[in-house]
């Protein structure tokens, strides 16, 4: 019977697996252009991609993150604090 930390761990990796699948493929080919990754790979299943591979299209991610919050922040019509520029330099 397997353990509660091995059943949570395989759970991650299938919500993990679907929600990449999930995302349209432009967005997939755009998060791996932002990793400097061949956008063939779009088509690719999460588990097709290594540890450094993964590692890669996360902070890809967590990059691009930022810059749409950025973006976002600038088409509000508050200021943008000094906090926000910074984070990008």
């Amino acid at each position: 019977m397997p353990s509660a930390a091995a059943s949570s761990k395989t759970s991650r990796k299938e919500a993990r697996i679907t929600i990449w699948l999930l995302l349209p493929h432009p967005v997939r080919r755009l998060v791996l252009a932002f990793a400097d990754m061949p956008d063939a790979r779009a088509n690719d299943e999460l588990t097709a991609f290594n540890r450094i591979e993964r590692a890669r299209i996360t902070a890809a991610l967590r990059s691009m993150m930022t810059h749409l919050s950025v973006a976002e922040s600038c088409m509000n019509d508050s200021d943008v604090t000094t906090h926000t520029t910074t984070v990008l330099h």
